[in-house]
């Protein structure tokens, strides 16, 4: 995370997936690591902009259990199944890893091959076992893992991934 981020930049930080009980709790997609700390994110918002206070309970396999303030029957959780949840990243906790990034930072990257673009990161996505780039080449699109195997060095100053030739093999799938 660059220092001068602003108040305004935000970034996904949680889905609601579910009720959990009855009482008004939620099962949230919690991205935030350790999980613990999307309550000191808090409040969040919605894409609306609405703010939901969440503080977290607990952890139940790859769920947050958390009570969202205000909400406290099961039916008005499954109203918000699906919302995604952003927090500013002025309060995210600054990265000192060199390998690692916030999604905001990948997302609208170029991705380069030999000074050749092979599309720009549209999304981001982790169905279980790792990140997974979704590169979009003038509509043709196709997964690429965030791994070593496949981009080889990222240039946040430029904007730019740079690809590994093992990232054709996925290109053509």
């Amino acid at each position: 995370m660059n220092s001068n981020n602003s108040q305004n930049e935000i970034e996904i930080i949680a889905k609601i997936h579910s009720p959990f009980g009855v009482k008004g709790l939620a099962k949230l997609i919690n991205f935030a690591i350790p999980p613990e700390s999307i309550s000191k994110l808090s409040p969040l918002y919605s894409d609306s902009g609405d703010p939901f206070k969440i503080e977290f309970l607990f952890q139940k396999d790859k769920f947050s259990i958390c009570k969202i303030e205000g909400i406290t029957s099961r039916e008005e959780v499954e109203n918000l199944v699906g919302m995604e949840l952003s927090a500013q990243t002025s309060k995210f906790q600054a990265i000192t890893n060199s390998d690692e990034f916030y999604h905001s930072q990948l997302l609208g990257c170029k991705v380069l091959l030999n000074e050749n673009t092979l599309g720009y990161v549209e999304d981001i996505q982790n169905f279980g076992a790792g990140d997974l780039l979704l590169i979009n080449d003038n509509g043709n699109s196709f997964y690429c893992p965030f791994h070593a195997n496949f981009i080889i060095s990222i240039s946040l100053e430029n904007k730019a991934l740079y690809a590994h030739k093992n990232i054709m093999d996925l290109k053509d799938i």
